[in-house]
């Protein structure tokens, strides 16, 4: 886990305590997270330079942390939505995606 993800989680959550048992149930909220919205984006996620991508993970963990990433889906679906259309819109101009917008195999 990147030292530098999870102090920004925290400090997003208000967690300025030290303890490894929420350390480690943080970090496991962000794996969580992260491959929820990777799956989401239809690619690997870069969360230092993608600030969507960062801003959805903070709210996806905050979400979980509260017991309720359940619902985080339908409350951020604009927002999903607007990063998977970013990144279809850039892979497109990068021609790896064809006419339907579908990956292609060329890639």
């Amino acid at each position: 886990m990147d030292k530098w993800l999870l102090q920004e989680i925290k400090n997003y959550l208000d967690i300025t305590w030290e303890d490894s048992a929420t350390d480690q149930k943080v970090e496991g909220m962000i794996q969580a997270g992260v491959c929820y919205l990777e799956r989401k984006a239809g690619e690997a996620l870069d969360f230092k330079t993608q600030p969507d991508a960062l801003a959805l993970l903070k709210d996806y963990v905050r979400y979980a942390r509260d017991g309720a990433a359940d619902v985080f889906e339908n409350n951020y679906r604009s927002l999903i939505l607007d990063m998977q259309h970013d990144r279809m819109m850039r892979r497109r101009a990068e021609g790896k995606t064809n006419a339907e917008g579908s990956i292609s195999a060329r890639q």
